[in-house]
């Protein structure tokens, strides 16, 4: 386990950090979206090849270490996009938790 990451009941989790500059949270959404949209990846995409995309496009862009996790939320979103897209505004549904009932 290195310094990104830890285990909560027995699963190893990372810890989300996010570029704190706007700039750079646009240049990983836009480097990620350009990456995925060359390559034929359909969803659902298992976290562990998350993972390692995220590691390839880390050492790609030279981007730190740290915002692995960011960068892996940027690719989910990336992967699913043409799938959320291709549904109609009235025919999506959003499903709220409960302890956000209130």
């Amino acid at each position: 386990m290195d310094d990104l990451s830890r285990h909560i009941f027995g699963e190893t989790v990372l810890s989300l950090e996010v570029p704190p500059e706007k700039n750079i949270r646009n240049e990983i959404r836009r480097k990620v979206e350009d990456f995925f949209s060359k390559r034929l990846i359909i969803p659902p995409v298992s976290y562990h090849d998350l993972a390692e995309h995220a590691d390839e496009l880390i050492r790609l862009f030279r981007w730190d270490k740290s915002y692995k996790a960011f960068v892996m939320v940027c690719s989910g979103n990336a992967v699913w996009r043409s799938v959320v897209g291709s549904i109609p505004y009235h025919r999506r549904m959003l499903l709220l938790p409960q302890c956000l009932k209130n």
